[in-house]
């Protein structure tokens, strides 16, 4: 199916077959994606990869994500951590659950991920007493929800630089925080194997 929002034409993969097609049998007449508007807001543009226009970075970068980061062996190396993280999110909701509590299974499933995310990339847990682990949740959403809001130049291509609604500034503040939050992170990180 073929969606025209103004001056932008978008495709949408209606199953899996057509998915299918788009991604593995026509992978390179589809591999260059548009940039939409919230794109032009990220901290680290040129660094990108899923926006990347096709080319030698988008090839190196796709290569070192399966052959390195995203390989079986890979994966496989990092199953206990896997394992330890589910053991605790299943107890956390049995805690829950004993004590008669609601438990918030998006901030248990958050902190899951960036746990089990963390001890892969650093050796350590990144929701601690200082409650990283919701903060990284709140920027993470605040960014997605100001990401995925349509901007006057998704539909009016050339207005692409005017902010009118003032989300690009706020995705800007937010993705600092985050790039902050994290580089702390990896500060203390670096500080404890020193």
């Amino acid at each position: 199916m073929q969606i025209r929002l103004g001056a932008s034409t978008c495709v949408v993969a209606s199953n899996a077959a057509v998915a299918k097609e788009i991604f593995k049998t026509q992978e390179l007449n589809f591999v260059s994606r548009p940039e939409f508007g919230a794109s032009e807001y990220f901290i680290y543009r040129g660094s990108r990869f899923v926006t990347a226009p096709y080319g030698d970075y988008w090839r190196f970068m796709k290569k070192l994500c399966m052959t390195r980061l995203l390989a079986v062996p890979q994966l496989d190396r990092f199953a206990d951590i896997r394992d330890e993280e589910k053991v605790k999110l299943v107890e956390s909701a049995m805690s829950c659950a004993r004590e008669g509590k609601l438990c918030d299974l998006s901030s248990e499933f958050t902190a899951f991920s960036n746990n089990t995310i963390c001890r892969m990339a650093m050796s350590t847990r990144c929701s601690g007493s200082d409650n990283d682990a919701h903060q990284i949740e709140g920027i993470v959403k605040t960014c997605l929800m100001l990401a995925g809001k349509l901007s006057v130049g998704d539909i009016l291509g050339p207005f692409r630089f005017l902010d009118f609604s003032g989300n690009g500034k706020k995705l800007v503040e937010a993705l600092k925080l985050y790039d902050q939050l994290v580089e702390s992170i990896l500060k203390e990180h670096q500080e404890k194997a020193a």
